[in-house]
């Protein structure tokens, strides 16, 4: 039979004895902030609090509010008992309570465990103090503070319900504002961090055959130019761009559908100088998840910015905003900006004015190399060579001006 729980019920009288002292003690600095020629033993006695505990927080909470600090003054008004053994000052368990708030999907124990072992450790850093220290116990988020963090904070665990929401049924939303929003926030990183530290990254399926849109044939045939083929025209690959608001372009990269590096070989044998500049990743679905996301942002990204503050402006994928994926761009000084769902077509720079010229490049390259080698069989190798090719022949400033087309530079 599991163990019997003990002293459940003093337990719980002796929180409420000491939660009630604090309402008290709250109340009784709240009338004397308000009133300062009310004696500190009226007071007391009229709130039902010990007055040495009254007098202690209020000679800290004008302290405080003589010094201008507002902080200080919440603090000063709060229980400091077993403070030696708290793993957090209350404005860092008020850091953690918001990022748990604000957490989308909405977090479950083991990542308020992570996220408190994260802020825990960030701390210990900024405080300057060594992870070895026997002095001090060592802290490993367990069950009892995160029960204790969720009751000090009036958080609770509810079932999860998944709701699907179509652009339909989100017409009330308001794309004015939500656009004005992100452009405002898009700006105001370009003048903080500089146009060649603001990036916009993007999937972009790549067919092993380009096929232009229309082609010559006899006039009054009523025939489509018919092209043959020996390939299965519905493989992909998935490529991502990423460019910079100053018109450069980071390393091009892309995804083979595999479940081990050895699927990569089809790529890498034999390949072209424009295939080895490209990065490659496989994915048994062929398309981005979190670990290819985290990959790229070391890989790609941190060469670029040195670790300097910086923004990358992605889509709504939910691969993008994984809470691994927003934990690895906080350490990297990597603001991420999101494109309101919906305006990819009007506010996304490489929707607007980069994907469709690089399309008709892709194109332009397919239709000159079948012509010159008719023979010549299409292969997803051939695939990323055409999309690295025509990646790079985008200039810089066809590349800037798509920023300036979605209004994120003049």
């Amino acid at each position: 039979m599991p163990k019997q729980a003990r002293n459940t019920k003093r337990g719980s009288h002796v929180r409420h004895a000491a939660e009630q002292v604090q309402h008290a003690v709250e109340a009784a600095i709240a009338a004397r902030a308000a009133n300062p020629a009310l004696a500190l033993t009226l007071l007391a006695s009229q709130h039902g609090c010990p007055y040495f505990v009254l007098w202690r927080r209020w000679k800290r909470y004008a302290a405080a509010r003589d010094a201008g600090d507002i902080a200080g003054m919440i603090e000063a008004s709060v229980s400091h008992r077993g403070g030696h053994n708290r793993a957090f000052t209350l404005a860092q368990e008020a850091v953690l309570r918001e990022s748990v708030l604000a957490a989308a999907p909405a977090m479950g124990a083991e990542q308020i465990r992570e996220a408190a072992l994260q802020l825990h450790r960030d701390a210990e850093v900024a405080a300057g103090l060594a992870r070895g220290v026997r002095a001090r116990r060592r802290f490993s988020a367990s069950n009892g503070f995160i029960t204790d963090f969720k009751r000090r904070n009036r958080l609770s665990s509810h079932r999860t319900a998944l709701y699907h929401v179509s652009y339909r049924e989100m017409a009330g939303r308001d794309i004015e504002a939500e656009s004005l929003d992100y452009i405002t926030e898009v700006r105001s990183a370009v003048l903080a961090y500089g146009e060649r530290m603001v990036f916009n990254m993007d999937e972009t399926p790549v067919s092993l055959l380009d096929v232009p849109t229309t082609g010559i044939v006899r006039t009054g045939s009523k025939l489509a130019a018919r092209l043959t083929t020996t390939e299965n025209t519905g493989t992909k690959i998935t490529t991502f761009p990423c460019i910079t608001a100053a018109g450069d372009k980071l390393q091009m990269c892309a995804i083979i559908k595999g479940k081990t590096a050895r699927s990569l070989r089809k790529i890498t044998d034999g390949a072209s100088p424009a295939i080895r500049s490209v990065r490659l990743f496989t994915s048994q679905s062929g398309w981005v998840h979190e670990g290819i996301m985290l990959q790229w942002l070391h890989d790609v990204v941190l060469p670029h910015t040195g670790g300097r503050p910086a923004a990358l402006i992605l889509d709504s994928f939910r691969a993008h905003w994984t809470y691994a994926v927003r934990i690895a761009a906080m350490r990297m000084q990597l603001e991420l900006i999101q494109v309101p769902p919906g305006c990819t077509a009007t506010l996304q720079p490489l929707d607007v004015s980069f994907n469709g010229p690089m399309l008709k490049a892709r194109q332009a390259i397919w239709l000159k190399h079948k012509l010159a080698f008719p023979e010549r069989r299409d292969s997803q190798q051939r695939a990323v060579e055409r999309a690295q090719l025509a990646y790079a022949s985008i200039s810089k400033a066809a590349t800037r001006s798509a920023w300036g087309k979605a209004s994120l530079i003049d």
